[in-house]
Formats: C-alpha cells, structure tokens, sequence
C-alpha cells in the first residue's frame, strides 16, 4: 500500500510541476517531461503515459491554434510560423540527441561495469606494449 502511495506521489508531483511549467512555457514543460521519463522510467505506466500524451496533444493543438493570430485577428506572417517551428523543431532535435549521448554512455558504463576486468588486462597489454616502443 505504501509502495502505490508513494508512486503516486511521484506522479502528483510530476503532474503539478508540468502543470506550473506549462502556464510559463511550454518548451519547459516538454523537457521536464521527456526528463520525467528518463529518470523514472519504471515508475511511469502506460495508461499514465497515454493520458499524459493525449493531454500534452491537446494542449499543443489548442496552443497553436491560439498563437497564429494576433490581437487584431490577422494570421502571423509565413515568416514569423516559420521561425516558431524551426525553434520547436530545433529544440527536439537537441533533446533527441542528447538522450541518444546519454543512452549510448549508459550502454558503455554498464559494459565497462560488466566487462572490468577483461578492460583492465587489455589497458595493462596496451600500456606495456606503448613501454616497448619508446
């Protein structure tokens, strides 16, 4: 009972932050997300994810929808657009590679945990053979 207790405290915790972060901006809101996710990967279920998914669909969608026009009811320009979503886009982009680093330096450390002592003996063969040569 604790255990579900204290999952959804993770969870009520997630969704207020996410909350307060959308009413500032939503880029912040997007990179606490996918942060949400990379942190707690085993506490976040499926039908969480859905409902947070569907809501971050939506709000995007109403969002949008808000910013193309202005006070006087005129579309923003094509240029203006264009800035907005080569912005959004270039921000994903950069998320996107960033956990791709960290997932390929999460792979290395576990196999260097993994395979330690086969790495030491080739670093010893290595630095021998380097003493060899000079």
């Amino acid at each position: 009972m604790m255990a579900i207790l204290t999952g959804v405290r993770w969870h009520l915790m997630a969704v207020l932050i996410c909350i307060s972060l959308i009413i500032r901006d939503v880029e912040h809101f997007l990179i606490f997300f996918f942060a949400y996710l990379y942190i707690f990967p085993g506490k976040m279920s499926i039908q969480v994810f859905a409902h947070f998914s569907i809501g971050l669909l939506a709000f995007l969608l109403l969002s949008c929808r808000s910013c193309l026009y202005t006070l006087e009811i005129k579309p923003l320009s094509v240029a203006s657009f264009e800035t907005i979503f080569s912005h959004s886009v270039s921000c994903l982009f950069v998320l996107f590679v960033f956990f791709l680093v960290s997932f390929a330096v999460q792979k290395l450390v576990s196999l260097i945990r993994s395979h330690w002592f086969v790495l030491l003996f080739f670093l010893l063969l290595w630095e021998t053979d380097l003493r060899k040569h000079l």
